[in-house]
């Protein structure tokens, strides 16, 4: 079978191989960590959660710009609304990060109302998986050590309360 000729081809031309440039990517691994809260909060109200997302892979992000998650979830694996996890906020990221580089991030999110008990604040960077990146086993999240993006999501622990009725006396 000739591949390289079609029906359309002229008589006496032929294909040739043409050679190129192929450069490996090397690439980027985003590890979620030191994501922190409050550890009680009423339903309703609003926390303040903070985390940092570092590039500890072998080259820079590309592309250069993705969403990071707020999620408040059942579990500390990675979020599923399907169980009743609840998406409370994406904040964007703009900038490449270099091998080694961070960011930290201070984000606002509301708690749903009418909800209470042991939950957690779960972070997911590139939730969407816009960025071409490897997952290295030397950056497992051991929480979810059988989740190949198990390293993007990081979760605390938090108390949802009721918020107290107004006192009108």
């Amino acid at each position: 079978v000739n591949e390289g000729l079609n029906q359309n081809t002229p008589a006496g031309s032929a294909a040739a191989a043409m050679a190129i440039n192929a450069q490996p990517v090397e690439p980027p691994d985003l590890v979620m960590s030191n994501v922190s809260t409050t550890p009680d909060a009423f339903d309703g109200g609003s926390i303040l959660v903070h985390y940092e997302v570092s590039n500890l892979g072998v080259g820079v992000t590309y592309p250069s710009s993705w969403s990071d998650a707020v999620w408040l979830t059942l579990g500390k694996d990675r979020p599923d609304p399907q169980r009743g996890d609840i998406e409370l906020g994406s904040f964007g990221h703009n900038g490449a990060l270099e091998v080694g580089q961070s960011y930290t991030n201070d984000v606002t999110v509301t708690i749903p109302s009418q909800l209470m008990g042991q939950y957690y604040i779960t972070v997911w960077t590139d939730s969407t998986r816009s960025v071409y990146e490897a997952q290295l086993d030397i950056n497992k999240n051991p929480d979810a050590p059988n989740d190949l993006q198990g390293d993007n999501f990081k979760a605390t622990p938090i108390t949802i309360l009721e918020t107290p009725p107004a006192d009108l006396q």
